[in-house]
């Protein structure tokens, strides 16, 4: 899929994402980058009072660790990071 198709598809999937986010009085940035996952969120975290991203969700001892995206995001984030894990592998 072309780039710019790509990012269209991922930015309206990205805005129904948050738009179903509740309580609407947290603001929420939404980016579709391109690039390596933990680059384009280091450079968009600049500025930022948090970045929240999710697990991979996995299970067993795999999930007992960091994906490789959130552990560089951890060590060499601008601001605090929260890593998501899903309920069942929690």
């Amino acid at each position: 899929m072309e780039r710019e198709a790509f990012a269209r598809a991922a930015t309206r999937v990205l805005d129904l994402a948050a738009g179903a986010l509740s309580p609407r009085d947290v603001p929420i940035q939404t980016l579709v980058g391109h690039g390596s996952p933990a680059r384009v969120l280091i450079e968009a975290a600049d500025g930022a009072d948090v970045v929240v991203v999710g697990s991979r969700g996995l299970s067993g001892l795999a999930g007992l660790l960091l994906g490789s995206v959130s552990a560089h995001l951890v060590h060499h984030c601008p601001c605090p990071v929260v890593v998501i894990r899903h309920p069942a592998t929690a």
